[in-house]
């Protein structure tokens, strides 16, 4: 059993921590912490879904048009852009909206042979970026070479005659082969004079038999593998023997 004096000790202790308690506060100032309303707008970046081109192997002057579906879920997305080599153009919102829509430029035509490295970038209301590249666009050479003119050093050759045969061929990239055909014989003709894109090639037919007619074509290609085709014409040679009178 507690005696009276103990009693009366616990009390006073449980009536000075009550009172501390209930004071504790007192000449402290409370403080609420203001909310960072943007606080979880930062971690959301705007994401670029998906890029779509009209024709992935244009030839040379197609123009290509790009099309990004871009989304973001907290921020409306301000603006997207397309980037090919140095070039940037804004692309503009074709369909949808701003949290989820379909942005739209085009890549005018190039001439063939041509790549470009391309880039496309969304960016968000609050400055948060999604980048996609790079990505190499290529314009495919569907232009042919142009046999422009054929010639022989003898129209009307004789027999065991030796006729050279030369092509002026131009192309808008380079020839990379002219090829002469006989009958069943191939040879590769000769760049003797100009350059690739407009040049001279030539090669010899040997000399034939008298009445012999050999059937002739010019095939030009270029690094591609674009062709043109000269002929067929036929190519006769003459007799030029005189008859010997063996005996009388």
């Amino acid at each position: 059993m507690y005696s009276k004096k103990s009693v009366g000790l616990i009390a006073v202790f449980v009536l000075v921590i009550a009172f501390l308690c209930a004071n504790v506060g007192v000449g402290i100032e409370h403080v609420e912490a203001a909310p960072n309303e943007n606080f979880w707008d930062d971690f959301f970046d705007p994401v670029i879904v998906s890029v779509a081109q009209s024709n992935d192997s244009p030839g040379q002057s197609e123009d290509v048009t790009i099309t990004a579906l871009v989304i973001d879920v907290v921020n409306n997305v301000t603006s997207v852009t397309l980037r090919f080599d140095t070039t940037a153009v804004e692309m503009t919102l074709d369909s949808g909206n701003v949290k989820d829509g379909y942005w739209k430029a085009t890549i005018p035509g190039q001439p063939a042979c041509t790549t470009l490295t391309i880039y496309v970038t969304a960016c968000n209301a609050i400055g948060n970026t999604d980048t996609y590249g790079p990505h190499e666009k290529h314009w495919r050479d569907t232009e042919d070479p142009v046999i422009v003119s054929v010639n022989q050093s003898d129209d009307s050759p004789g027999q065991g005659e030796d006729v050279t045969i030369t092509a002026l061929v131009t192309d808008n990239v380079g020839v990379s082969s002219v090829t002469l055909r006989f009958d069943t014989t191939e040879v590769e003709m000769t760049l003797y004079s100009g350059d690739e894109k407009e040049g001279y090639w030539n090669a010899s037919i040997p000399g034939q038999p008298a009445c012999t007619t050999l059937t002739i074509y010019v095939t030009a290609s270029d690094a591609v593998g674009n062709t043109a085709a000269c002929g067929p014409h036929e190519k006769h040679w003459r007799d030029t023997e005189d008859p010997v009178i063996v005996s009388v």
